[in-house]
């Protein structure tokens, strides 16, 4: 008999968090750029993101705690997050208001 070993991924099981809103979470992406959420308790999801050469904020509103749920997955599945404080929250999202009215 052969054997062969070959290296495969193995997924592991999930963990299930609960959070309380509001909760702030930013994506450790770029060293240079700073990318991140507000999750209201009415159920609106803001985005607020500096990067080097782009700016920009939205705000999105959800109608359940599923699909909030489900766009946060989306996120703690993709990228390295990391979950924030209001004041740093605020501090991001007042850089990008700063820079986008020096633009008008």
């Amino acid at each position: 008999m052969i054997k062969i070993e070959i290296k495969r991924e193995v997924h592991v099981a999930l963990e299930t968090a609960e959070i309380k809103l509001p909760y702030y979470f930013k994506t450790i992406a770029r060293v240079q750029s700073k990318h991140c959420w507000a999750v209201l308790e009415d159920l609106s999801i803001v985005q607020s993101y500096r990067g080097e050469n782009y700016v920009a904020m939205s705000v999105s509103k959800h109608d359940s705690v599923e699909e909030v749920a489900s766009f946060m997955e989306g996120y703690y599945r993709n990228y390295e997050v990391e979950e924030v404080t209001e004041e740093y929250y605020k501090e991001v999202v007042k850089e990008v208001q700063q820079i986008i009215t020096s633009k008008l």
